[in-house]
């Protein structure tokens, strides 16, 4: 499974960097050829956001908010990236991804 989390973490990373450099649209075709051979194996299901950043607790607070943590499936797997971008000012924004992986039967 570590496998499968680092691609999946390099996918989510990928696609920060196209947002934030403006990557062309073939960039985006090859982060979905990349998610695609992970679905052969899992069935994913996914959430991502950006957010103004406040506070920690308000991070945590978002997160659980989307219940994704809640599954009762026994080979279920989560993953959640965070991205912290700032900006000028002392303006911060994050996004974070969360991830369920379950084992494709």
């Amino acid at each position: 499974m570590d496998v499968e989390f680092r691609a999946l973490r390099e996918i989510l990373n990928d696609i920060w960097v196209m947002e934030e450099s403006g990557a062309q649209p073939t960039s985006s075709l090859d982060v979905e050829s990349r998610l695609h051979q992970l679905r052969h194996s899992y069935k994913i299901t996914a959430f991502a956001m950006r957010r103004p950043y406040i506070s920690r607790e308000e991070v945590i607070s978002y997160v659980l908010s989307t219940g994704m943590h809640v599954n009762a499936e026994r080979n279920c797997q989560f993953a959640l990236a965070v991205h912290i971008c700032p900006f000028v000012n002392h303006i911060v924004s994050y996004s974070v991804a969360i991830a369920t992986l379950r084992q494709s039967t």
